[in-house]
């Protein structure tokens, strides 16, 4: 479940914000803009449910849990590893300034 519903929760984010009324609506279905459009097509629902397995092999979802407090865990797993990958993720992005809020 929580596999289906992250892969889908990006998909909708983006669909939702790019979706935009017409000026004088006849009531009509909402349209998307051309190049959002475009946007959206180039989703690839095999590589979302890559990461999605990738961040799986972190461990844990605890946020307190690092291998500094949590025997069971390796180097390289916890939420401190999880936060780096979705953070280089996203730096990976063009465009997109990436910052950690304390």
């Amino acid at each position: 479940m929580r596999r289906a519903w992250l892969g889908i929760l990006p998909a909708c984010v983006l669909a939702t914000v790019a979706v935009r009324a017409q000026e004088g609506d006849d009531g009509a279905a909402p349209h998307l803009d051309g190049q959002v459009s475009d946007l959206i097509s180039t989703i690839d629902p095999a590589r979302i449910q890559d990461r999605i397995e990738f961040l799986d092999t972190f461990g844990t979802r605890n946020s307190c849990s690092t291998p500094d407090n949590n025997p069971n865990l390796k180097s390289g797993q916890g939420i401190n590893a999880a936060q780096d990958f979705i953070s280089a993720q996203f730096s990976a992005i063009k465009g997109l300034n990436v910052a950690f809020a304390s």
